[in-house]
């Protein structure tokens, strides 16, 4: 029998990632699957929150 899923890369490791992939919305709430507009602009508006309190962070120590 035929493997038709094997991968024929030499270099190919399937354990070769620790950290399992998880997609954006799995990880930030208000991301939502097959919206990549809206999911890039939850993404800035998560970097920019970040900045901010990092800023905040900055000014009181």
């Amino acid at each position: 029998m035929i493997d038709e899923n094997r991968n024929e890369d030499p270099d190919h490791r399937s354990e070769s990632r620790s950290v399992p992939f998880r997609p954006i919305p799995k990880l930030l709430p208000g991301a939502v699957p097959n919206a990549p507009k809206r999911n890039a602009l939850v993404l800035l508006a998560y970097l920019f929150v970040c900045v901010l309190v990092a800023g905040l962070l900055r000014t009181v120590l």
